[in-house]
């Protein structure tokens, strides 16, 4: 079963390449389809369904980020799932 959730991070999440490095990360699930993007006040927004298995484990990622980004906070909220949407990309 597919499932898909919007997460909003905060932290140093920006300008430090998190996009780049979720979308490596996300890309090892060729299941998994969304986006990830900055929006305001040097917040990141990821929306990612697939498999729940795989859905989990990235939000287990996200909760820590790469290695010289640091996450601050991290919210989430449930989402239909969009079938229109069929890559992992930055927005």
């Amino acid at each position: 079963m597919n499932i898909a959730c919007r997460i909003i991070v905060k932290g140093r999440v920006t300008e430090v390449g998190f996009r780049w490095y979720t979308v490596d990360y996300v890309r090892q699930f060729p299941s998994l389809t969304g986006y990830v993007r900055n929006i305001c006040h040097g917040q990141v927004e990821v929306l990612i369904q697939g498999p729940q298995n795989y859905v989990n484990q990235v939000r287990q990622w996200l909760k820590q980020g790469p290695s010289h980004a640091r996450v601050d906070s991290y919210q989430e909220t449930s989402e239909p799932v969009n079938e229109s949407i069929t890559s992992f990309e930055i927005m």
